[in-house]
């Protein structure tokens, strides 16, 4: 058996790339999450939208509602909670566009990672070095 920190680390590992593909077609990312069974199998967690074009927040929404219910069930171990965000990286002075992971694991832990990234002049999408705050576990929290 794994510790928290590295099953958190294997959706991180997921989540990441999934994003920089979004960013890399579309420029732009909704949010989404992945989910980790109490078995350990990684899973894409998929909510309904009723819109065509919902906004970030009313994803955000529904898909912290499928990860709270996996929560109550007790089918869930360890989730992870992508989504685009704006944010002034540690030592700069300006904002700048990132792509933020709420990582939360039954066991208590829980940490936001951000990796700030931007688009270089032929449209290369790059990706920074990570910072990491301590997380709100808000989907374990009972």
């Amino acid at each position: 058996m794994t510790d928290p920190k590295s099953e958190c680390e294997e959706l991180l590992g997921q989540a990441v790339p999934m994003a920089g593909a979004m960013l890399t077609r579309h420029r732009a990312f909704l949010p989404f999450a992945l989910s980790m069974s109490a078995q350990g199998d990684v899973a894409h967690v998929g909510v309904p939208v009723d819109e065509e074009h919902p906004g970030a927040q009313a994803v955000m929404d529904r898909l912290e509602e499928a990860l709270k219910s996996g929560v109550a069930e007790g089918t869930l171990r360890a989730a992870a909670l992508a989504h685009d965000i704006t944010t002034t990286p540690p030592g700069r002075d300006e904002a700048q566009d990132a792509i933020a992971v709420a990582l939360d694991h039954r066991d208590g832990y829980s940490v936001l990672v951000v990796f700030p990234y931007a688009f270089d002049a032929d449209g290369v999408l790059l990706i920074e070095d990570p910072f990491a705050t301590e997380g709100e576990g808000r989907l374990f929290d009972a």
